[in-house]
């Protein structure tokens, strides 16, 4: 592992570690102490919500299953359909438990009306007239779901195909 010495370079802060931040920069990624970095603009709400350990926890428990099938009623390892995922990660990651239906998770927390309010971690409803999908938020306009049928547990943007069947957010953590 190789010191990298920076002075006046903008870099990407993609999470923390250890108390360090993780940062990416044109020559890839890596840690940077907190000593060593000053915010341009500050999203205080953001970098708070990326250095929540539980949030840590969460999506990198969640991202286990990247490439796992969707099963339509799923809730395990072997296959999950959208909210199955969801309760199963939040369950097995933190041994929080919410509702089984993306419709209920969608009653039970606080409402995020807005994309830029959502923070790493907040669930994301999908539906037109009512809730029908449900994903977990993890930061840049990204989430992660187990979509549909024929499909698997992957990342998608908030910003494409989804942005028009966008409900809202909730807030668990």
């Amino acid at each position: 592992s190789a010191l990298l010495q920076m002075s006046n370079k903008a870099v990407e802060v993609t999470g923390t570690k250890d108390g360090w931040y993780a940062v990416k920069t044109d020559n890839g990624t890596g840690y940077i102490h907190p000593d060593y970095i000053t915010f341009a603009n500050t999203f205080t709400e953001s970098l708070s919500a990326i250095s929540n350990s539980n949030t840590d926890k969460l999506l990198s428990f969640a991202a286990k299953y990247l490439g796992t099938p969707y099963v339509y009623g799923g809730s395990s390892p072997s296959g999950f359909d959208c909210s199955g995922f969801t309760s199963y990660v939040y369950r097995n990651a933190l041994g929080v438990s919410i509702p089984r239906t993306s419709r209920e998770q969608s009653r039970t927390f606080t409402k995020i009306s807005s994309i830029s309010n959502l923070q790493p971690g907040d669930l994301v409803f999908f539906g037109s007239g009512s809730v029908g999908h449900v994903g977990i938020y993890v930061g840049n306009g990204e989430f992660i779901h187990s979509p549909h049928t024929g499909s698997v547990v992957k990342y998608d943007s908030l910003y494409g195909h989804y942005s028009n069947r966008f409900m809202w957010g909730g807030r668990v953590l």
